[in-house]
């Protein structure tokens, strides 16, 4: 008999989580898959049983009239889970993102049901600096027996600082293995970097361009895609940009999947230059599209910024900059643009080995069975 999973997620399913429905499927000869969700990006996938059919069907990212909709019926929502559990005899529930954890505490303390809760940055560090009280709120969680799985040290020992035990917070990277040819490329002359990101401050993208500034004659191309989160970031982006000679510097809008990969493909170097905002946002784990990058086998640009180095190693397959520092950028994009085509084929095989292939996918898999089955013994 299989083993029965209640995944709660709010939106199901953006781009940034498709790895999730990939790993799901990889185990759906042991585990059956239930999933409650408010809104639907994507159908459900046929192998997975809905739990509920009276979510939203939006396009990301979500309009205040769908979310004002959805808060009429919040408040039925545990009960709707709670008698969904007692009825379907759920085995284990699976909360994404802790902040909905909250909203099924009473549930998980009346049924005892083993309950691991994921997060994903936003959850546990911006939000308990909004709002202090929430740390004590997931210590709650913790004594009721929930394991929590985070995306490296950084986001557990930031976890353990709100009193939660390190015993229950488990480690997890959320790699999974892009299928597609893998076409090794020549370093092209001017040099491609792309960057696949919201333009809002934390994604660094005006660090970049203010490195750009301080290289004699850079001979680059770069290519911003993604929403506007922010206008007057976005402004200062097209700003900065205008002052920046010998350089394309391109600003395009939100892509398809099928972009996205294409995109990536065709690029050089992947550039991501996270940091802590002023209003205190973060990546929280490693950003989506530098763990995409390295399966295309494009070496990463980074920053030391939450948990990236655990996935970025500088000097094999990215190079790691200090967080918010210009100066740090300018220098590392400086040895960037003096590779030689030898040394650029040596982080482009490494990128792709550091996390290749479909072992690490199924070592992905194997880390949150691994965190199922303690709570089940």
């Amino acid at each position: 008999m299989k083993i029965k999973v209640l995944h709660i997620i709010d939106v199901y399913l953006p781009e940034t989580m498709i790895w999730l429905e990939k790993l799901m499927l990889l185990s759906t000869d042991i585990y059956e898959h239930h999933i409650h969700t408010d809104y639907l990006i994507r159908k459900v996938n046929s192998e997975f049983i809905q739990a509920n059919h009276n979510q939203i069907t939006v396009a990301y990212p979500i309009n205040t009239f769908d979310k004002i909709s959805n808060k009429i019926r919040q408040f039925l929502k545990p009960n709707e889970v709670l008698n969904y559990i007692r009825v379907h005899h759920i085995d284990i529930l699976h909360v994404h993102f802790g902040h909905l954890a909250l909203d099924y505490y009473d549930t998980i303390r009346n049924l005892k049901i083993p309950s691991v809760i994921s997060f994903y940055g936003f959850d546990y560090e911006r939000l308990p600096y909004l709002y202090p009280k929430i740390k004590l709120k997931y210590e709650a969680l913790g004594r009721l027996g929930c394991f929590f799985i985070v995306e490296g040290n950084y986001s557990k020992n930031l976890l353990h600082s709100y009193g939660i035990t390190k015993e229950r917070i488990k480690i997890v990277h959320m790699l999974y293995a892009h299928q597609y040819e893998y076409i090794q490329q020549s370093l092209a002359r001017p040099i491609r970097f792309v960057q696949v990101a919201t333009y809002t401050e934390k994604k660094g993208q005006d660090i970049f361009l203010e490195a750009i500034k301080t290289i004699d004659k850079p001979n680059l191309i770069v290519d911003f895609y993604g929403e506007i989160a922010n206008q007057q970031y976005y402004n200062k982006l097209q700003n900065l940009s205008k002052n920046l000679k010998h350089v394309q510097i391109r600003f395009h809008s939100k892509i398809s999947f099928e972009q996205y990969k294409l995109i990536l493909q065709q690029s050089d170097v992947a550039v991501n230059l996270s940091r802590r905002s002023k209003e205190f946002d973060t990546e929280g784990g490693c950003p989506v599209f530098v763990k995409d990058a390295l399966w295309f086998g494009k070496p990463v640009f980074s920053t030391d910024h939450c948990d990236i180095p655990e996935i970025v190693v500088h000097g094999l397959n990215g190079w790691i900059a200090k967080e918010d520092s210009v100066e740090s950028a300018s220098q590392i994009l400086s040895q960037i643009l003096n590779l030689s085509e030898n040394e650029y084929r040596s982080y482009a095989t490494n990128a792709l080995m550091s996390v290749n292939c479909n072992a690490k996918g199924q070592i992905t898999l194997s880390d949150i069975i691994a965190c199922y089955n303690s709570m089940i013994r």
